[in-house]
């Protein structure tokens, strides 16, 4: 199916990938791919066919080739105190929107990944992770630890360097504490 909108859109499915892909700027489908939504549920943004780093696990992907497209916005505009917000949900139910299997110490809420170039692969350079540090309960108790892991010259692998632990208490794994 193809499906034109306004001559300055197209929506179709392509039969090669069973992706489907949506263009801009032509009344066909070799316009400027905008957004694709390829057959195993991906979604891929300014003409991207692949997504980067850890394609298996990534289910969205924004990518561009200029400094105005690669960045995520989320804003909130309205008169009042409240702000824009990213949610994590971490359950241990196998049905997706459950909360009913409460999580348990260790369990790791939400990772943010940062990776960078290195010529011929992606490296994984750093993460922060938010972690239960302690046992939950069933009446909004909640203790939580903010975990810090970066790759020091040399190294390999980013390396646990720091935590902010449910107690309050800052720990420094490696390196010094310089104030």
């Amino acid at each position: 199916y193809s499906g034109t909108l306004e001559t300055k859109w197209s929506i179709y499915l392509d039969g090669g990938t069973d992706d489907l892909r949506f263009t801009a700027n032509t009344p066909d489908q070799t316009g400027d791919e905008k957004l694709r939504i390829t057959s195993n549920g991906r979604l891929l943004t300014s003409g991207q066919t692949t997504s980067v780093a850890d394609a298996s696990n990534l289910h969205a992907h924004i990518q561009s080739h200029s400094a105005d497209g690669n960045a995520l916005s989320i804003g909130r505009y309205s008169a009042n105190a409240y702000d824009p917000y990213i949610s994590f949900f971490k359950s241990r139910n196998a049905t997706i929107g459950s909360n009913g299997t409460i999580v348990q110490d260790g369990d790791t809420l939400g990772t943010t990944n940062y990776y960078g170039a290195t010529g011929s692969a992606w490296d994984h350079a750093a993460y922060h992770q938010v972690k239960v540090d302690g046992t939950p309960g069933a009446s909004n108790d909640m203790p939580t630890e903010f975990v810090w892991y970066n790759q020091a010259d040399g190294q390999q692998h980013p390396a646990h360097t720091m935590s902010l632990r449910a107690s309050g208490d800052l720990e420094v794994k490696t390196g010094n504490v310089v104030i």
